[in-house]
Formats: structure tokens, sequence, C-alpha cells
């Protein structure tokens, strides 16, 4: 049995094929299902709508932490691709429809990148290689379809993309040295839309330097080419994303002032370092000048932004957000063994392979050592978030998909059951959909004799707050600002008109900090909050339990009394009790309030909602 071809174009059919049902399914239940299970999803799309409509491109989220405004998400040059979609789909249909179809492609386009950034991959590292496994394992893994379903428009998708191109670009620097510099650019981009990808950054510039001291002369060019990009980009990002007067603001959980110093600094070095000429065997003295030059920048950025680097204050990579629980690994595994093994037996079994590889395949074994290191990275960051197990997810695909191809180019040379019986066993090793189908035969069944679902498939408690058709009512209310729960902050902003003060897009700020004494605090302090920010609405979702006060609330605060039926005096309810999204109007000072009031068919809002300015 001989293969033949290298299978791309039946990876792409069935890509086409799995698009269509995922498109379909997220078109025909949006009155069910949300869109954007992750308030970064709907953040993402909001700030793209209001790029697409004329907002400035320094303007950050001027609709958020009303009425200050607050700083874009991550760069603004990821609202592009957004945009487009919605400017070409609009010429088509109404533009909600426009931007719903957007936010349903763009994520499926993402997974073909992924899936074509994987094949190239291991075409480089083994030339010749039967590529369709690379292309498969995405599409038949439960975490990256999840992790690239439609609606997931927020960076965390853009980062599974991006850091497995970084891999790429960094084991093609080895032969072609403007490779490097697509990995200072990727490692660039990947800071500025999430500071949690430092540890990538660094990592990769590890791993360029390895490369230089290792080869001496011949790894010159691909140093350089990498330090100047990264510094371009890391400069062109802060530029395109930061407005002037905030140049010299510290920020540690967005790309700011801090993390520009620090990534020229280590740019600086790099070019310093290429500047040394030894003999090519004199590894030992290229190593203690990086090492040297390495450490003057460390302690030059350490005691020049110590508020950002004396400690990890700048929050992790984003996740698998609204479908994985957060927290560590150990934890998860301890509460929840089964699921979570479902979780995370492909990336550790990928890791396991990229392994022998690195022993097995001598001619590509500095290119596997490169993926190995990223593959460690990622499991690491599972351990301490189990909701980044899609980038550990993503790294594994190209050593499991080489392994699957050595055996079954064993297969075709020589066919036997044994060896057959190799490939089958590596498919079901290494695909992710027969872990979760593996944990439902395996999982006790429930006291009414039902079997446990796939937590991944579970919609999470309070998703029918998260649907477009229930802001219906909000959207239709005079333009005003709102304090939303937070968790359901960024899709006040995608579907109404509102501002609001948080948008639970985990960045700390003072709108963060007010929504949670608001929710969490005396009603004292809640007034206080209201009339400072000039507060027209309360929003509010009974079924979210992550709601900050909902745990540890004191008597008489919002969460607390809300949830046993009744509110605070200057709020008046304008939904029924059973309505899944609860919305009060908040009374003027002084206001005096009936019993028969509560209820109102028709509110009298508030005199001033007219009259004041509002960024919409």
């Amino acid at each position: 049995m001989r293969v033949r071809g290298s299978g791309i174009w039946l990876g792409i059919v069935l890509w086409a094929l799995v698009s269509a049902a995922l498109a379909a399914r997220a078109w025909l239940s949006a009155e069910t299902l949300p869109l954007h299970p992750s308030a970064l999803d709907a953040l993402r799309m909001a700030s793209a709508e209001w790029l697409l409509r004329g907002q400035g491109w320094l303007q950050g989220l001027p609709r958020l932490d009303t009425p200050l405004g607050a700083p874009a998400v991550g760069t603004p040059l990821a609202d592009l691709p957004l945009t487009g979609l919605m400017a070409l789909f609009g010429l088509l249909m109404p533009a909600a429809d426009a931007a719903d179809l957007a936010a349903i492609i763009w994520p499926l386009l993402l997974l073909l990148a992924l899936m074509g950034i994987s094949a190239g991959l291991l075409r480089t590292l083994m030339p010749g290689a039967w590529l369709l496994p690379a292309l498969i394992l995405p599409l038949i893994s439960l975490v990256l379809l999840a992790s690239f379903a439609p609606g997931r428009t927020g960076d965390a998708t853009l980062l599974l993309v991006l850091i497995p191109l970084l891999v790429f670009a960094l084991v093609g620097a080895r032969t072609l040295a403007i490779s490097g510099a697509l990995a200072g650019l990727v490692a660039a981009t990947s800071v500025a839309l999430s500071v949690g990808a430092l540890p990538v950054a660094v990592l990769a510039i590890v791993i360029i330097a390895a490369g230089w001291v290792v080869r001496g002369e011949s790894g010159v060019a691909a140093l350089r080419l990498f330090a100047l990009a990264f510094a371009v980009g890391l400069l062109g990002h802060f530029l395109a994303s930061t407005p002037r007067a905030a140049w010299f603001v510290v920020a540690c959980d967005r790309l700011s002032s801090s993390h520009l110093v620090a990534g020229l600094l280590a740019a600086a070095t790099l070019l310093t370092a290429s500047q040394i000429r030894v003999r090519r065997q004199a590894w030992a003295l290229r190593l203690v000048a990086l090492v040297a030059l390495g450490g003057v920048a460390a302690f030059l950025t350490l005691s020049s932004q110590r508020s950002c680097f004396s400690g990890w204050s700048g929050g992790g990579l984003p996740g698998l957000e609204g479908a994985i629980a957060a927290g560590p690994l150990l934890g998860q595994v301890l509460a929840d063994p089964l699921p979570t093994a479902a979780l995370v037996i492909a990336p550790v079994l990928g890791c396991l392979a990229c392994l022998w590889l690195v022993l097995a395949d001598a001619r590509g074994r500095a290119g596997w050592l490169i993926v190995l290191a990223f593959l460690v990275l990622a499991l690491l960051l599972t351990g301490v978030d189990l909701r980044l197990v899609g980038l550990a997810d993503a790294l594994a695909v190209v050593p499991s998909a080489a392994l699957i191809a050595r055996a079954h180019a064993a297969f075709a040379r020589r066919e036997s059951v044994l060896r057959g019986a190799q490939v089958l066993v590596l498919w079901l090793a290494f695909g992710g959909l027969f872990h979760h189908a593996g944990y439902v035969l395996m999982a006790p069944a429930r006291s009414d004799g039902t079997v446990p679902p796939i937590p991944l498939l579970v919609q999470p408690a309070g998703s029918q707050c998260l649907v477009e058709e229930s802001y219906a009512r909000l959207a239709a209310l005079p333009q005003g600002r709102a304090m939303a729960a937070p968790p359901i902050g960024a899709h006040v902003l995608r579907y109404t008109p509102h501002d609001v003060v948080a948008a639970g897009d985990g960045r700390s700020g003072p709108g963060q900090a007010d929504a949670a004494t608001f929710f969490g605090g005396s009603m004292e302090a809640a007034r206080r909050i209201i009339a400072t920010r000039g507060i027209d609405y309360v929003v509010y979702c009974r079924h979210i339990p992550d709601v900050p006060g909902a745990g540890d609330a004191p008597e008489g605060a919002f969460g607390p009394t809300y949830r046993a039926g009744g509110h605070w005096t200057w709020l008046v309810p304008l939904t029924a009790p059973d309505d899944a999204l609860q919305i009060l109007r908040v009374l003027p000072v002084g206001t005096v309030v009936y019993a028969e009031q509560e209820h109102p068919a028709k509110p009298v809002l508030s005199p001033n909602i007219a009259d004041r300015p509002s960024h919409g």
C-alpha cells in the first residue's frame, strides 16, 4: 500500500464540512445558545463594531468604565479582520446579521490557519511526511473545536494561532534568516494582545539567542532580524494602541511603557551580542557574553520598571473562558478526575511523543527541541490555569501527527496487522475526541441512571443571560449608563447602546473595583457609586454564580438581597421576576417609592438621561 499525496485537499474538505456544521448550529441556535460564551469574546466584537462605525483609532473603549472610558483590549489591530468581515457581509445583509456572521466565520478561518501552520511545521521537520494527521487532529480535538467555535472572537483564539506560528518561524530561522524577523513580529504581537504572553516571548528570545550561541556566525542574521522585528513590532503596537497622553503611564495588565522598555532592552541586548566576533567553536565565550549582557538588561528593567516586574502582576494568558473552570490543574484533578484527564491526556501524550522524536530523529532534533520547549511551557501554564489547555493541545498537534505519519509510512512499506493496529492506537491516543468519548463510557451513572454529559458541551449556569434575545428589553430603553454585573457587562456593550461600569474582562481598574463594591458592599457605598457615575440602570443575572459579592457579601448587600426576592428602595424593577436578565431603574435621590410602582408598565425615566452626553 502506498500513500498517495499529502492529504492537504482532504483536510480542507473535512474542515469545510466541520465548519459548515458548527456555523449552522450557531446561526440556527442563536435564540437558545450564547454566541459569545466569554466576556472577552463579546468585548472584542463590540470594539470591532465601534471601529466600523467610525470610532477613533486611539479612543480605546469609551463606553466601558463609564463615564471615564477604558483603554483598548490588547491591540486594536485585532479588530481589523472582524471589521473587514462585517463591512463585507454588510453589503449583503443588515448590520446586525453581518456582525453575527463575522463572529461565526472568523474563528473558523483561524482554525484553518492553525491547520495550515501545523501542516507546514510538520513538513519542515519531516520532509515528505504525510500531512493529513496534522490537518485532522485539530478537527477531532474537542478542546480545539471549543476554542475555535463560532463566536470565539477574543484574543485567546488568535493567540492559539500566533504561538504555533511563532514556533514555526523559530524552527525555520535555523535555515532561513528572514524567519527570524517573522518570529520577532509574532512575539511582539502576542505580547501586545496579552501581556500574559510574556513568558512565551521570553522563551522565544532564549531560543533565538541559543541558536546564535550554538551556531555562531551562521545564526547572526536570524538573531539580528529577530531583535529588530521584535523592537519595531513592540513599538508599533504600543503607538497603535496607546494615546499620547498615556505613553508614560505604567500599566501592568496591558502593553504599556514598562513592557516597551523591557522589550527594547532585550532587543538591544541581542543586537549588541550579535556584534561579538569569535570562532564558531568558542560557544562558551558567546554564552558568557550573552549572559552578562542579559544580566545588565534585566537589572535595568527591574530597577526602572519595578512595579510590573518585581513580581508577576500582569495576569495570565486568556484561555477557554466560559467552558472550563478556572483554577490549577491539580485542584481540578482532585475535584473531578475523569473529565480533567480527558482534557489533558492528548497534550501530555503529545509532549511524550515530542520527547521521543528529539531522541529518535537526529535530523530534526533541533527543531523538535524547540517544539518541546514550547509544549513544556504550555503544560506548565496549564498546570497554573486549566483554561490554557487549548494552547498545549494546539502545540501537541505536530509531534502527535509526526508519530502517526511515521507509523503510517511503516505500514505502507510493509502491511501487517500489528502495524495497522499501531496506526489505529496512535489515532485513538492523540485524538482528543476519543478521550471525551472514553470519559462518557467510564463515568459512573447518575442516581437517575443517566450518563453525565461531556463538560465542554454543557452550557454554564446563566447562559441564557448571554443570549442576544435576553437584551431586547434593555436595548429598547433610552440610552444611559448601566451598572451591570461584570460577567454580563461586555454583552450589554455588544447588544445594547448603554455604557457600562465593568465588563468582566479580567483587568484591574476603578470600574472593576466599583462593580465589586456595588454588588458586594453596603447600600450606602453602592448609592455613592451610583451618584458619582450617574448610573441609570442596574443589570443583573440571578443564575450566574460568579458575580462579585455572591459569596462573602454582607447581609443587606445587593446580591443577597435581590436573590432573596427584595431590592433597595431606590431601584425599580423593569422586568418580571422570572426573566433571565433582571433590569432595574435607578431613581433620583429623594424619590418616594410606592409599593404598587415596583413593576410599572411604563416606567418614568430619570429626567437627566436625555440631557447627559454619552460616548455611544
